[in-house]
């Protein structure tokens, strides 16, 4: 089972303040693991792609080279990514 994820611990330095923000974090290679609405997603470089997915949800997962595709991955409540990047908590996010 999946542990709550304590938002408190996120650092406003941690968390996007614009979409510029975000392409400019995965152009420079990010992994990030942010929480929406109680769900936990993944997004990760695999071999130069760029993958976003549910945490531990495979059935979820868009893989693009583009980072606008991945802008338009549909969050739970039917709101583009691109529309909540402000609004996510990062728990990792490594650049």
């Amino acid at each position: 089972m999946q542990s709550p994820i304590d938002s408190s611990k996120c650092k406003d330095e941690d968390r996007f303040t614009s979409i510029s923000d975000f392409k400019w974090s995965i152009h420079c290679g990010a992994e990030i693991e942010f929480e929406y609405h109680g769900q936990l997603y993944t997004i990760i470089r695999p071999e130069g792609h760029i993958n976003i997915a549910k945490a531990f949800r495979p059935d979820t997962e868009l893989e693009s080279d583009d980072v606008e595709d991945i802008l338009d991955y549909r969050m739970d409540d039917g709101k583009k990514l691109r529309e909540v990047i402000t609004e996510v908590t990062n728990v990792i996010r490594t650049v």
